[in-house]
This record gives structure tokens, sequence and C-alpha cells, in this order.
């Protein structure tokens, strides 16, 4: 797995906020209300317009550059699309799915890749979806930092 650009994808309940500088950075839920994907995931999901489409369909305001919270009407929405974009474009289970996110500066001036292969890019939006749901269910506010 090729890391891009390095950023996790943390998505957590905006009470469990004061918990992450206290959590260790590594994939699925890694204490109650907080849920990270590697970093593979953000960048690859950002090019292939996962949360693109959350924004078109939902007036969300996802992007690399902040953070995007979500209120619990919305989460149900949340999930079921970001279920559907993995079913729809990663439900082949062999193979990667690599895409170029960047170039490296002079003197290399090499290509940035993000690699993953498909079945583990699914089960980590399946993941998410549930939290998602979870969590809507729960009546939190997620947060969601790509």
């Amino acid at each position: 797995m090729k890391a891009g650009t390095g950023r996790w994808t943390c998505c957590y309940w905006e009470e469990s906020y004061n918990q992450l500088d206290m959590v260790r950075r590594q994939e699925g839920l890694v204490a109650p209300g907080i849920y990270f994907m590697p970093p593979p995931v953000g960048d690859i999901t950002l090019h292939d317009g996962l949360w693109d489409e959350l924004n078109d369909k939902l007036g969300t305001l996802f992007d690399m550059a902040e953070e995007e919270s979500i209120g619990p009407d919305l989460l149900p929405d949340v999930a079921m699309i970001v279920f559907s974009f993995a079913k729809q474009r990663y439900s082949k289970l062999s193979g990667l799915r690599t895409v170029q996110i960047g170039q490296q500066i002079a003197p290399q001036s090499k290509p940035l890749i993000a690699q993953m292969p498909l079945v583990d890019l699914q089960g980590y939006l399946q993941k998410l979806g549930e939290f998602l749901a979870n969590a809507g269910d729960q009546e939190k506010i997620v947060i969601i930092s790509l």
C-alpha cells in the first residue's frame, strides 16, 4: 500500500474530540467514536469523486482543507452514499486502485501515487458507512477530516 499524502482520514463524534491526541493513528475504530482510515483511502476517494458526490447531493463542503460536521439528520444519507459509492466503484474483489495525486518537486519530479487493493478500499468504506449510520442512530454529530 502506497501512502500518497500521508494524511489519515479521521471520523469522530464531536464529543470525542478531546481524545484524538491520546489515541494512536491506526486503521479502524481506535476508541469509542473515533474511526481512522489510512492515507490512501482519502487520496483515492478524493480523486474518484466520493466527496464531490456528497457535496453535490447533500450541500456539504468536504475537501482536504478543513473538517466538516455532519448532524444526525444527514448521517443516514451520507452513509447510504458511501455504501453505494463503494459498491459501484470498488466491488471488484481483486486488483489495485492506483491514482496519481500530485507531482514531487525538483530535482526528482516523480509522480505522487496513492495505491490500495480494491477489496481493502471497499472494506474501509463499508466500515465508514456503518460508523456513520450507527452515529446517526445514536443522535451524534460526526466530524470528518480528510
